[in-house]
């Protein structure tokens, strides 16, 4: 695929995941707002559209391409990655930052009062993800699934329970945004996770985590929004045409 300035971020990631390394280190959101065209997210960020195509053209050429084809797998395989990769990295996750967020706040938010918002944007997202993981693995996956099943086996889907999954995934890219814009307020009132001088090692290990997390966190909605969640509502047109 030969990319333009009217691809957009979620398009060009779609295509080829290696160049979700380009968009993280330029700030360009992949995942939550990635239905905006390349050159329009570059303007919003003062950034040279072209220069961007190149590196991400430079990029593809100097790695692997990723084993997986998330565009093409069965839907309940993807379903099944998504859960064994990043819902189980956020369910052990989680824990570790609760209390490193505790311990930093107490021992260093004399010095860094923005700590004090760092550890309740946290907070919120930990218990919004809880919540969230269990609404994805009880209620939108197992239906995600069924159909993929009807859809092998040549059946017709007779029941939705929710009317139509657009209202769940609704109901989750929501969600997904919210995530998303706790940990943009995160990385702007801590200057992308800059580690202060004076911080200790605790310090240190939740500021990395936090950036590793929002990391796994970008990936983890891109599959959802740009593949799993338009595959699914496409899947339920067909089998309810059918």
């Amino acid at each position: 695929m030969e990319y333009t300035k009217n691809n957009t971020l979620s398009e060009i990631v779609r295509d080829d995941f290696r160049a979700s390394r380009v968009f993280e280190k330029h700030g360009l959101d992949f995942c939550c707002n990635g239905k905006r065209p390349l050159g329009e997210a570059c303007n919003e960020k003062g950034l040279d559209a072209d220069l961007i195509i190149n590196e991400i053209n430079s990029e593809k050429s100097g790695t692997e391409r990723p084993a997986e084809d998330f565009v093409n797998m069965d839907l309940d395989k993807l379903v099944e990655y998504i859960i064994d990769r990043h819902h189980e990295y956020v369910k052990k996750a989680l824990p570790l930052l609760n209390t490193f967020s505790n311990k930093v706040l107490n021992a260093h938010g004399k010095n860094h009062p923005e700590l004090e918002r760092v550890n309740e944007l946290y907070h919120q997202v930990e218990a919004d993800l809880a919540s969230h993981l269990f609404k994805e693995e009880n209620v939108l996956f197992p239906f995600i699934s069924k159909m993929a099943d009807i859809k092998r086996q040549g059946g017709t889907l007779d029941f939705i329970p929710f009317g139509s999954v657009r209202n769940p995934i609704s109901m989750m890219e929501s969600e997904h945004d919210n995530a998303g814009n706790a940990f943009h307020e995160m990385r702007t009132i801590t200057d992308n996770f800059r580690i202060p001088d004076d911080a200790c090692n605790t310090f240190r290990s939740f500021y990395q985590e936090l950036n590793n997390f929002e990391l796994d966190l970008h990936e983890h909605i891109h599959l959802e929004n740009n593949i799993l969640h338009p595959r699914a509502i496409a899947l339920e047109d067909e089998l309810v045409q059918n």
